[in-house]
């Protein structure tokens, strides 16, 4: 009797030891994207520059932004002096402020022929004479009023502003200096919203750049910002004596921080292939035949595999061969695994 009931305890005890997984934590292996980049350095350029000037003959009363402002479309950034047109202004405004007396003197004067023609008091002549008058009237009225706007036209005309939104690359004249009519130019303005990198590589890589391809861009003289482009153009042309071509890189500039001549260097994506996987240095094991080898779990059941490591960069070890795409590795608990164990995994949160 006690003998059977050894002989049951033993079968159990042997049924919960099958039973029992071994607990580790895994990864999913995935191959590291290797990227072949060209290297280039150039300069930034606009692609539209305006020269700014007036169209009237004066001196410039005001000037109120410099090199290297930013401005907005309409913007004001000059003002000719307007001490004589303002003075014929008030003139105009006198002028037309008599205008509409006379206007209202004479409308007043018809009111009252015609009611006096109503009771023949007054021949129907005068009544034309009346309205002839104030037809007069209208008219001087009228033409002050043309007046006015004549010089507010001139007025307007003295005031330069910016005609898109852009930068000042360069402030040419300064207060006080005279303009002739279309002949002197007081800013350089640049249109940057939209800039390009125009970068040099060596003619070796002519074969392997082509328009729409993704660009990685850092300014120098903006701590090292990185833009990111689009290449747009390649040069026709290598120059004979540099060994070099040129190809352009259209780049978004919303916020204008990028201005023309600032030194740039690009890096050009070409291609972007598959290399090999990389898992924790740790979860490579030696065996005693001195060969390596890492636990991969498929269906619940720990398979000890064995692989040829390659670089290490850190802590990531480069696997040549042995492991695939989608293979699930453990990274601890492996030291107490054996080949064909059942395992409890938890996934890595790098999965």
């Amino acid at each position: 009797m006690v003998g059977m009931l050894a002989s049951s305890f033993l079968m159990v005890s042997l049924a919960e030891s099958g039973s029992a997984r071994v607990p580790v934590r895994a990864i999913r292996v995935e191959p590291q994207v290797v990227r072949g980049v060209i290297s280039g350095m150039g300069s930034i350029n606009c692609p539209r520059s305006l020269e700014l000037g007036f169209e009237d003959l004066s001196c410039i009363a005001e000037v109120l932004v410099d090199e290297g402002d930013k401005v907005e479309q309409g913007m004001i950034l000059a003002r000719l002096d307007n001490s004589v047109l303002a003075a014929e202004k008030r003139a105009a405004e006198a002028k037309l402020k008599s205008a509409e007396a006379d206007v209202r003197y004479h409308m007043n004067e018809v009111e009252k022929k015609e009611k006096l023609l109503q009771k023949e008091a007054v021949s129907d002549t005068e009544v034309k004479k009346a309205k002839l008058e104030l037809e007069k009237a209208e008219a001087n009225f009228e033409m002050a009023r043309a007046e006015i706007r004549t010089i507010e036209s001139r007025l307007e005309r003295r005031i330069l502003r910016a005609p898109v939104t852009g930068v000042i690359a360069q402030r040419h004249l300064d207060v006080g200096a005279v303009i002739s009519p279309g002949s002197n130019k007081v800013f350089t303005l640049i249109r940057c919203s939209d800039a390009y990198a125009d970068l040099e590589l060596g003619e070796r890589f002519y074969s392997k750049v082509r328009p729409g391809q993704r660009v990685n861009v850092e300014i120098d003289a903006l701590m090292g910002r990185k833009f990111q482009g689009i290449l747009s153009r390649v040069g026709s042309q290598i120059d004979k004596k540099a060994r070099t071509f040129k190809v352009r890189v259209g780049l978004p500039n919303p916020d204008l921080a990028l201005r023309p001549g600032m030194f740039a260097k690009g890096e050009i994506l070409v291609e972007e292939t598959d290399g090999p996987v990389t898992v924790p240095s740790r979860a490579v094991l030696k065996g005693q035949s001195g060969k390596n080898y890492v636990f991969v779990v498929k269906d619940g059941v720990a398979l000890q595999k064995e692989v040829i490591p390659g670089d290490r960069n850190g802590d990531a070890l480069q696997i040549i061969k042995g492991l695939e795409r989608g293979d699930i590795v453990v990274i601890e608990g492996q030291e107490q695994l054996a080949n064909l164990e059942d395992v409890a995994v938890t996934m890595d949160d790098r999965d």
